[in-house]
């Protein structure tokens, strides 16, 4: 990603940094979803799905 920030004044650096800022989001949101459904469990431990 660094290399991207370095090269955002071009337009692969730009495409770069948004593919990469993309890929962030999508990990942060699949942490969120596993976040979620583990407090779940631990709040009713009858919830397993």
């Amino acid at each position: 990603m660094v290399d991207h920030i370095e090269s955002s004044g071009t337009e692969a650096g730009r495409l770069g940094l948004a593919g990469a800022s993309e890929a962030l989001l999508e990990a942060f949101d699949r942490l969120t979803a596993s976040y979620e459904r583990s407090m779940s469990i631990l709040i009713d431990p009858q919830i397993t799905s």
